[in-house]
Formats: C-alpha cells, sequence, structure tokens
C-alpha cells in the first residue's frame, strides 16, 4: 500500500515535533538539576583533646588508642599528694570552726545566766532597800516623838541622842541598800554587754564555718578533676602518658599536652568545597552522595547538605559546606578521602 506523499510530510512534521519537544524536555531537566563532583575529606563530629586540670603523677589509665569509651567512663587517674593533704587541712579548720562556735555558745550560755543572776540582785536589793525606805521612816517619826518629849522635859536627853543614832543609822542602811541596787545595775549593764561579744564571737565562728566548708568544698572539686572521664562516647585516637608519668596541669600553662584524645565517630562531617559560579545555586537540604573512597570501592554514602559558610574564602574563593552522616556501624573512618556528588536544585 502507498503513502500519499502529503501524508509523509505529516508524519515526519510529527516525528520531528516530537523529538525537539523531548530535547527540550530534557535540557531543562538538566538546567534545573545540575550536579557538581568535588573533593571532600570525612571528619569527626567531635574532636577533644583531654587535659589535666591538676598537675601530677599518673596513678592509673584504663584505656588505649582504639578502645571505645562511654560518656561519663573514666580513664585515668591522677595521684596529687598535695591536694589531699590540703583536703585533711581544710577538714580540721572546719573542725576548729565548729569547736569555736561551740565554745562562743558556752559563753553565751554563761553570760545569759549571769545575766539572770544580777537581775535576782537587783530584785532583791530594791526589795532590801524598799525595807531600808520604810525603817528609816520610822526612826525619823521616832527621832521626832523623842525630841517633842525631850522639848516637854518628859524624857531625858539620852533618849534624844539615842533616837538620833538609829535614825542617822537608817540612813546609812538605806544608802548602802541604793549602793548595792547600783552595783547590781553596773554588773547587769556588763553581761550584757558580755553576752553580746559572746553572740558575736559566735556569728564569726560561723562564719568561719562557712569559710571552712567553702574551701572544703573548693578543695574536693580540685580533687574531682584527679579523675579524667569521658564527656561523650566516642573512640580514644591518642594516648601520650603511661602509668606513673608526671602530668603538668593545664591550667594557664600553654606547654601542658594532653593525656588523651576522644573522638566521636558515630557522627561524622563530611567536608568539601564548591566554586563561587555553583554558590548561588546551594542551599540546605540539597542531596549529596559521596562515592569514589579509597578501599571502599562501590560504596556510596548519601545525605543532604546540613550547613555551609556564610562567605567565601579570600584566598581559594571557594565556599565551605558540609554533610553530616550517621555512622553507627564504623565503617566510615575520619580522615576517609574521597568525593561527593552535590545536585544542586
Amino acid at each position: 500500500m502507498k503513502t500519499h506523499p502529503s501524508n509523509r510530510s505529516i508524519t515526519l512534521a510529527v516525528c520531528l515535533a516530537v523529538f525537539f519537544s523531548c530535547s527540550a524536555a530534557t535540557v531543562a531537566q538538566e538546567k534545573s538539576a545540575s550536579t557538581i563532583s568535588v573533593p571532600a575529606t570525612v571528619e569527626a563530629a567531635q574532636v577533644v583533646d583531654l587535659y589535666a586540670k591538676l598537675g601530677g603523677f599518673i596513678k592509673e589509665i584504663s584505656v588505649d588508642i582504639g578502645d571505645v569509651v562511654e560518656e561519663g567512663q573514666l580513664l585515668a587517674v591522677l595521684d596529687v599528694p598535695e591536694m589531699e593533704k590540703q583536703q585533711l587541712q581544710k577538714r580540721s579548720m572546719v573542725s576548729q570552726s565548729e569547736a569555736m562556735v561551740d565554745q562562743a555558745n558556752a559563753k553565751v550560755e554563761e553570760a545569759s545566766a549571769q545575766l539572770s543572776a544580777y537581775n535576782a540582785q537587783i530584785a532583791e536589793a530594791n526589795t532590801v532597800c524598799e525595807t531600808k525606805q520604810a525603817f528609816l521612816s520610822y526612826q525619823m517619826n521616832e527621832y521626832n516623838r523623842v525630841n517633842n518629849l525631850v522639848g516637854q522635859g518628859a524624857v531625858q536627853r539620852e533618849l534624844a541622842d539615842s533616837a538620833s543614832y538609829e535614825f542617822k543609822a537608817a540612813q546609812a542602811e538605806l544608802k548602802t541598800a541604793k549602793a548595792q541596787i547600783a552595783t547590781a545595775k553596773a554588773n547587769l549593764a556588763g553581761a550584757k554587754a558580755a553576752i553580746r561579744r559572746a553572740e558575736a564571737d559566735a556569728l564569726a565562728a560561723k562564719s568561719r564555718i562557712d569559710v571552712a566548708n567553702a574551701d572544703l568544698e573548693y578543695v574536693k572539686q580540685l580533687m574531682e578533676y584527679s579523675q579524667i572521664r569521658a564527656p561523650f562516647a566516642g573512640e580514644i585516637t591518642k594516648r601520650m602518658y603511661d602509668q606513673g608519668a608526671f602530668v603538668q596541669s593545664a591550667n594557664g600553662n600553654s606547654a601542658a599536652k594532653p593525656i588523651l584524645q576522644l573522638v566521636k565517630t558515630s557522627k561524622l562531617r563530611v567536608k568539601f568545597a564548591i566554586s563561587m559560579s555553583a554558590v548561588s545555586k546551594l542551599d540546605r537540604g540539597d542531596r549529596v552522595v559521596l562515592s569514589r573512597i579509597d578501599g571502599m570501592k562501590g560504596k556510596e554514602f548519601e545525605g543532604t547538605v546540613t550547613r555551609f559558610s556564610a562567605s567565601l574564602d579570600k584566598e581559594t574563593r571557594m565556599l565551605r559546606a558540609e554533610m553530616e552522616l550517621d555512622n553507627a556501624s564504623g565503617e566510615l573512618k575520619p580522615g576517609f578521602f574521597g568525593y561527593v556528588k552535590v545536585y544542586l536544585e
């Protein structure tokens, strides 16, 4: 069956239209999802050098390179004899301060008892004074009565002299009673002052206890630094000292060396840099595939762009970016080198 020439033209036109349409769609797709391939380095999510805050000898070190440790695990113990002596000294100072508080409290109680005694003396002296005052009044009346009788010639002068003597004696006794009251009041004031001094001494002793306890807690805290513990779960990658070695304190000492290095390998950072021309297309969440790793032929690890720098490096004119990968299996190691394919969508 022969095809009419006009039909052949129509068929050819349709085929060309479909071809160019597919080509345009492919080009559009490639432009909307371009990729770049750049070198990448695998690094640990966390790396920490563990220093000694106190200088001392390594009494115990229980880990070595390659050991996997848990968070809070005891890694090393330092022997710091001078700190132990300081701790004993601070404990003694606390005990001494507590004894001073007990002594000051005893003085307060003693002064309080003395105060009560002087109050009783004042009460007794007041009673005596009232008695003497009454007796003086009686003697004065008696003296006046006898004098009147002597003036009337009813009694002899000797009786008036005797009444005068008794009256003056009563005056002297009243004066003595008043002096006793004044003495008791003075003693009372002294007792009150003694109480205030004893209470001030007790308060000062209690303050010394607080200071001594604070010093003791400070030494205890320093002693805690003699134990080196893992701040997070990870793997030991360096061990700089052995048991018995002397370790310098890193507190203000730039020459101090770390005892151990701990690396968190359960999560890794894949670091790479992209050129200036691709910066505008890079976004957080863009797909990233790590591959072409030496010794891991055919292995690929996929993730997304986690973060990237806000500015380009001045020397290389490249933008640093990172991808985080979970590495619970430990298959990837910090320091691996490969390439990443970044899908710039």
